[in-house]
């Protein structure tokens, strides 16, 4: 179980970025891991593998930049 080993692996604040229509890695999987991890999440709904950043979605990507922005200033000083 690649999520379980990843879990074992690490023991520090993660964030878990998918997109529900990800046909490369399947958001079962990535909600597979962000709970094993107990992982922040930032679902990019309706949007596949890259988030639809490479196709000029730039309020996801704003979104996606804030949502990891968040994170790290949350956890870098624990």
């Amino acid at each position: 179980d690649p999520a379980a080993a990843a879990a074992n692996a690490w023991n520090g604040p993660s964030l878990v970025l998918y997109g529900q229509d990800d046909a490369v890695v399947r958001a079962h999987v990535c909600e597979a891991v962000a709970e094993k991890l107990n992982a922040d999440v930032f679902d990019a709904s309706g949007k596949g593998h890259g988030y639809g950043c490479f196709r000029g979605d730039d309020e996801l990507l704003i979104r996606i930049c804030e949502a990891a922005a968040d994170f790290f200033v949350r956890h870098l000083n624990e």
